[in-house]
C-alpha cells in the first residue's frame, strides 16, 4: 500500500530538494557538491525503503520498480555519503542501511554495484576490510602472523569510541571474549579504558555491517570485481572471527555456571543482570560472527575460481594461497564445535564442510605449484 500511496516518490522528491539546497551552498562554481552533511531524514527514509524491499505483498513487477527506484535515489545520495562515511562510525547505522538496500534491490532487478559507482564499489570494500581487521579494539586482539595481518594502519574505528568513553548511566561490563587471551570471572574487569553497553553495541553494529556487506559482494559484484578484493584482509578475518567465536563460546559456559550459582545467593541483583546483559551480546555477536565466517570462505573460493577461469594462476595468486591455507591452519574452522545458541541457523557440520572444501582447492593450488616448479 505504500507504494501505491508514493512513498517512494516522495523519498525520492526530499532527495531532489536536498541536494538542490546543498548545490546552492558549496563552494566554487563548479556546481559540484562539496558538503559531507547527511539529511537529518535520511535513516528513517532508507528504514522505510528496505521494509518496503523485503515486504512480501509486492508483484514482481512492483519490487523491480521499487528496487531501481531506490538504486535511484543511493545513486543521489552517494557523494554525500562517501563524505561522512570517512567518519566511520558515525553514520554507521545509515551505511548500514544503505547496504542492506543495495542487497535488497540487487535481488530484484540482477543489477551489480559498479552499475552504481565504482567509488561505492571500493568504498564497501574498504569498510570491510577494516572491520575484519578490527571486529574488535586493537588492545583486545591477539597478535597475528604477519602475513595474515591485513593492511592494518596504526589507527582503527574504535579510537573514537575509546577516546569519547564516558561514564553517565552505561552500564559498565567485562570486556569481551575477543581472542585465546581472554581471561575469565564473573566480573573480568581490568585495568584500561572501560567496557560498555555502548561498546558491545558498536561491535554488534560492525558485525552486521560485515555481514550486510558480504551478502552484497556475493550477491552484486561483477565478476570482473572480484579482482578487487583482498584476500589477505579476508583471511585476517578468518582468523579474527574465528578466534572470538570460540572465546564467545568459552564464556557462554562460564556465564551459564555464573548464573547458577547466582541463583542460589540470597540478593543476585545486579549481579544477575550483568551476567545476563553479556550474555545477550555474546549470542547476537557468535550468530553473526558464524554467518560471517561462511561467507568469507564462500567468497575466498568465488575470488580462486574466477582467477582460474580468466587466465593461469601466477605466483601470486599462489601467494595468496597459501595465506588461505595459513589461515585455514590458524583458525580450524573445520574444528569449529559452538553452542546451538552462537552458531544460529548456521550448523558447525556446514562450516566443516566449506572450510575442509577450501582447503582443499588451495592445497591442490599449492601442490600443482609446487610440481611445476619441480618440472623446470
Amino acid at each position: 500500500m505504500l507504494v501505491e500511496a508514493g512513498v517512494v516518490e516522495a523519498v525520492a522528491e526530499a532527495l531532489n530538494k536536498f541536494v538542490e539546497g546543498e548545490k546552492i551552498k558549496s563552494v566554487g562554481s563548479s556546481g559540484l557538491v562539496q558538503s559531507s552533511k547527511l539529511p537529518p531524514f535520511l535513516p528513517g527514509h532508507l528504514t522505510l525503503l528496505n521494509s518496503l524491499l523485503s515486504s512480501s505483498d509486492l508483484s514482481p513487477e512492483k519490487q523491480k520498480a521499487t528496487a531501481e527506484a531506490v538504486l535511484k535515489i543511493v545513486r543521489g545520495y552517494f557523494p554525500f555519503i562517501s563524505s561522512a562515511m570517512r567518519l566511520f562510525p558515525t553514520n554507521g547505522d545509515v551505511w548500514l542501511e544503505i547496504v542492506q538496500a543495495l542487497a535488497l534491490a540487487s535481488s530484484a532487478t540482477q543489477f551489480r554495484i559498479s552499475d552504481v559507482d565504482k567509488q561505492l564499489t571500493a568504498f564497501i570494500l574498504e569498510v570491510l576490510n577494516h572491520l575484519l581487521q578490527f571486529p574488535f579494539p586493537g588492545r583486545l586482539l591477539p597478535v597475528l602472523a604477519e602475513n595474515l595481518r591485513g593492511n592494518q594502519s596504526n589507527r582503527s574505528w574504535w579510537d573514537e569510541i575509546e577516546q569519547s568513553d564516558e561514564v553517565g548511566d552505561d552500564e559498565q561490563l567485562p570486556n569481551p571474549p575477543a581472542g585465546p587471551s581472554f581471561s575469565s570471572g564473573p566480573t573480568n574487569n581490568e585495568t584500561g579504558p572501560r567496557w560498555t553497553q555502548r561498546k558491545y553495541e558498536a561491535c554488534v553494529a560492525g558485525a552486521k555491517v560485515i555481514n550486510a556487506s558480504l551478502a552484497l559482494i556475493l550477491r552484486a559484484f561483477r565478476r570482473m570485481d572480484f579482482t578487487l578484493v583482498d584476500i589477505q584482509s579476508l583471511a585476517c578475518g578468518l582468523c579474527r572471527l574465528s578466534d572470538s567465536s570460540r572465546a564467545m563460546n568459552d564464556r557462554i559456559g562460564e556465564l551459564d555456571n555464573f548464573e547458577r550459582e547466582v541463583r542460589n545467593q540470597s540478593n543476585p541483583g545486579s549481579l544477575r543482570e550483568m551476567i545476563s546483559l553479556e550474555r545477550s551480546y555474546i549470542v547476537q555477536l557468535g550468530v553473526e560472527f558464524m554467518f560471517a565466517c561462511e561467507k568469507l570462505l564462500i567468497l575466498i573460493e568465488k575470488c580462486f575460481r574466477f582467477r582460474a577461469s580468466q587466465r593461469s594462476l601466477n605466483q601470486g595468486d599462489r601467494t595468496d594461497a597459501s595465506i588461505v591455507t595459513s589461515a585455514l591452519e590458524y583458525s580450524r574452522l573445520d574444528l569449529m564445535d559452538l553452542v546451538p545458541v552462537l552458531s544460529g541457523p548456521i550448523s558447525n557440520d556446514i562450516i566443516h564442510g566449506v572450510s575442509k572444501h577450501l582447503w582443499n582447492e588451495m592445497t591442490g593450488i599449492l601442490q600443482s605449484s609446487k610440481q611445476e616448479q619441480a618440472h623446470k
